[in-house]
């Protein structure tokens, strides 16, 4: 009976070291180039970031992706990570509906999920206004070129009717 319990201690401790260097290797971090410092709702960014396998190794994986949960339990966003072709460098496409605190993580493949805290997405600026203005633009600059130009047709037409009235010199001189 001794014998067995021994075996089977040596067995467990067998069983330990292995999974250290099983799992040896199975972590990585994501850095991002140029993340925005500010977040701004409707609006589309382009993220670049790298894998990094042990924090230095760029490391390609077969699926990659950021994660947007907003904060009042609404639907998670997911947006994936096209290969750039630079080795463990992707790019995502991200456009936030609404403004509000947003928690967001990555997806680095097998290495599993990195969370990246929580960020703020400011309201569309002034879209309601940029509207107004826009609609207002789109009808009164056109309409303003044509009676500028019309009022120009106008003078050159009156300053040739003079030039040619009876009774006033031709060429001045």
């Amino acid at each position: 009976m001794a014998r067995r319990i021994a075996t089977l201690i040596a067995i467990a401790l067998l069983s330990l070291t292995q999974v250290g260097t099983s799992v040896a290797g199975g972590w990585a971090i994501t850095v991002f180039d140029d993340t925005p410092t500010e977040f701004e709702a409707n609006t589309t960014y382009e993220i670049q970031y790298t894998i990094l396998q042990h924090g230095k190794t760029p490391a390609n994986v077969e699926s990659t992706s950021i994660t947007f949960v907003p904060a009042d339990s609404g639907e998670a966003l997911t947006f994936p990570g096209e290969p750039t072709g630079t080795p463990g460098t992707y790019l995502a496409e991200v456009t936030l509906p609404e403004a509000g605190s947003w928690s967001w993580e990555v997806l680095q493949g097998w290495f599993g999920v990195q969370d990246l805290g929580t960020i703020t997405v400011d309201h569309d600026q002034g879209s309601a206004q940029l509207t107004t203005i826009d609609r207002a633009l789109r009808i009164g600059l056109p309409l303003a070129t044509l009676i500028a130009f019309a009022l120009f047709a106008a003078q050159v037409l009156a300053y040739r009717a003079r030039r040619t009235e009876p009774g006033l010199p031709h060429n001045v001189g």
